[in-house]
């Protein structure tokens, strides 16, 4: 029994690899997956073809909850560390693995950031510098958030550091719900924070200009973030605005959607003439 596991990442699977003679981890190989063919069968005269050199790219877990596994992690103990990996030239015989998965871990909300009038755990928003930050009703008690700029300031929604890899790698967008009640004076830049002096900024004048027209909708990619800076495994503040003054904002509703064709970077400024 050779079991040929595809995933995005380690997976916790010591049930299944208990179930086989052989496992191999081919990650997503897409339309290169006659490379993992060319390692499984032998050639017609019964030699190997192709022998095996990957190795792990990181280290796979033992047990299903949430557990060091990261190399210099206090605590490290990974079923497998990063670097392992047999071929036919070295072969090794693996113990059976205890399948006993471990504690269940508490869930986390990862694609939640504000929702029905609140920012749900482990969320919060925090305003600095010129920022009021109110409640107030449009549509539903208490259901939106005003913001109002009266100089430089910075309003942000954040929490524990929480790894958003994932959702990037299946390009999910960070998506606004929100009515620009005034447009900023200036400049303004919608980041993905991932720490202090780590951030991914992006310049977002292009969302919040024009007068007020109602509540409109925006869906920007993870992967804008990432490319502007942002490391997406230790995100602190999904959602940072900054301006220099002028904007009152309403915001109804902050999360992470799927990409459905329909989500992109905010448009560069055109360069003054």
């Amino acid at each position: 029994m050779v079991s040929v596991f595809l995933s995005g990442r380690p997976l916790w699977t010591n049930p299944e690899i208990n179930a086989s003679d052989a496992f191999v981890a081919a990650w997503l190989p897409g339309s290169q997956g006659d490379g993992v063919a060319d390692v499984l069968f032998r050639r017609p005269d019964g030699r190997v073809a192709y022998d095996f050199t990957g190795k792990l790219p990181d280290s796979w877990p033992r047990l299903a909850a949430a557990a060091p596994t990261h190399r210099g992690d206090h605590g490290y103990a990974p079923q497998f560390a990063y670097g392992y990996g047999l071929s036919y030239a070295h072969p090794a015989a693996v113990a059976r693995l205890d399948e006993k998965p471990g504690p269940t871990p508490p869930e986390v909300n990862l694609e939640r950031f504000f929702v029905a009038g609140r920012a749900p755990p482990p969320w919060g928003f925090a305003a600095s510098g010129a920022v009021r930050l109110a409640t107030v009703d449009d549509g539903a008690q208490e259901n939106v958030r005003e913001a109002t700029w009266s100089g430089a300031g910075r309003l942000a929604i954040g929490g524990a550091a929480v790894d958003l890899s994932r959702q990037m790698n299946g390009d999910m967008a960070l998506v606004l719900r929100y009515r620009v009640v005034h447009p900023a004076d200036g400049p303004v830049r919608l980041s993905l924070s991932c720490g202090p002096d780590c951030a991914g900024g992006l310049a977002a004048g292009s969302l919040f200009t024009g007068p007020d027209g109602g509540w409109r909708t925006a869906k920007v990619k993870l992967s804008c973030f990432h490319e502007a800076g942002a490391i997406m495994t230790h995100v602190t503040e999904p959602m940072v605005i900054e301006a220099g003054g002028g904007l009152v904002l309403r915001l109804e509703d902050v999360r992470l959607a799927a990409n459905t064709g329909d989500a992109a970077c905010p448009a560069a400024p055109r360069p003054s003439s």
